[in-house]
């Protein structure tokens, strides 16, 4: 049995009816790139071939693919892009950690925001919609930032309240390896059109 949750909650973006719900000390809500809005919660019960035990291991939806196709030894076709890998060493106990170093979030088919261990990383800033009260995730919007990306480490400030970029700088070079080869991917395996309800073109 696998059981992942989709998003995460709107405590304060949804509409009225709906807000509530509570991302940990995670920011973000459903609608924004933050950790909040992408870090769920996942299950995997499996007697006798999964052990008992939790793990904070980053692992994306797109890893069940080659992960399952990998433990039943079916081969995936060799015509198309995988964005997921194969996760069924760390899952089945025979490694410790992830085979998941980042992951990219897009919203319609721009990346906003990137993943690497522990750093998260901004090329542009979320910030509040108006309204009463100023409504952030799927109602806010995107600053873009002066030439700099934000950097933040989850693991010491999971509120993501103390950019990082004058200190961790470094950490952008993994970012514009991983966003190169995303961007180097598609020439040959283009992305359909993202989906955008104020874009008709």
């Amino acid at each position: 049995m696998i059981w992942i949750s989709d998003n995460g909650s709107t405590p304060v973006a949804g509409p009225p009816e709906y807000r509530g719900g509570n991302n940990g000390p995670f920011s973000g809500e459903l609608g924004d790139g933050r950790e909040g809005s992408i870090r769920v919660p996942g299950m995997i019960k499996w007697p006798g071939k999964i052990a008992p035990g939790k793990n904070n291991g980053m692992v994306a939806i797109h890893d069940f693919l080659p992960t399952i196709a990998s433990i039943i030894g079916v081969k995936l076709p060799t015509d198309r892009a995988y964005d997921g890998v194969d996760q069924s060493d760390f899952f089945m106990g025979k490694q410790e950690k992830s085979n998941r170093e980042s992951f990219i979030t897009f919203i319609e088919n721009e990346v906003a925001a990137f993943r690497w261990k522990q750093f998260r990383i901004y090329p542009n800033d979320f910030v509040m919609s108006g309204g009463n009260p100023a409504r952030p995730g799927v109602a806010g919007g995107r600053m873009e930032m002066n030439s700099m990306p934000s950097i933040y480490n989850i693991e010491n400030d999971p509120r993501e309240e103390d950019n990082l970029i004058a200190t961790k700088a470094w950490t952008f070079r993994f970012y514009m390896k991983a966003i190169g080869e995303y961007y180097k991917s598609l020439k040959k395996y283009p992305n359909p059109k993202g989906v955008s309800l104020t874009n008709f073109e």
